[in-house]
């Protein structure tokens, strides 16, 4: 797993595009480019904010990764997540290490830094923020490559 981590809007899908190109061949259908007709990896993202865990698990490239813990927190519907998902938030990291490293090893990662600033006064921000924190962590001990983008650089910390 690659896991690439940064602040809002930094850039991070485009970097993760650009420096793991190869990785979109593998792990997606080519489309034809309009212009010469050159083929060109196309990236099928799974977006945490919309997709089942069926389909996140399965995709190669997610991301919005820190939306999909917050619906699981939520207990959106329609992430159809089966009885294995509810429980408590602290068993939570462990849970989703084993099912994103089991449905699809080889995977990037790409997730919104929310831990910083101003501590929520509301008890299910206060909750999804450490949550997703403490998921990433556990992520970031098995993954491969660990990235940190800012301003679209990308600098590897693991």
């Amino acid at each position: 797993m690659i896991l690439v981590v940064g602040g809002m809007a930094q850039g991070k899908r485009k970097f993760a595009e650009g420096m793991f190109a190869d990785r979109a061949i593998a792990g997606s259908a080519f489309s034809e480019n309009s212009g010469g007709g050159e083929a060109k990896a196309s990236w099928d993202w799974a977006d945490g904010a919309k997709a089942s865990l069926e389909e996140f698990g399965a995709s190669p490239h997610g991301y919005h990764f820190h939306l999909l813990i917050r619906r699981l927190l939520e207990g959106d519907p329609s992430l159809l997540a089966g009885s294995g998902w509810h429980g408590p938030a602290e068993d939570l990291p462990q849970r989703m290490a084993e099912f994103l490293f089991g449905t699809c090893r080889d995977r990037i990662l790409v997730t919104e830094e929310i831990g910083s600033g101003i501590i929520p006064l509301d008890p299910l921000e206060r909750r999804y923020r450490e949550t997703a924190g403490r998921v990433c962590c556990r992520l970031a001990e098995d993954a491969d490559q660990v990235w940190r983008v800012c301003c679209g650089i990308g600098r590897r910390i693991k």
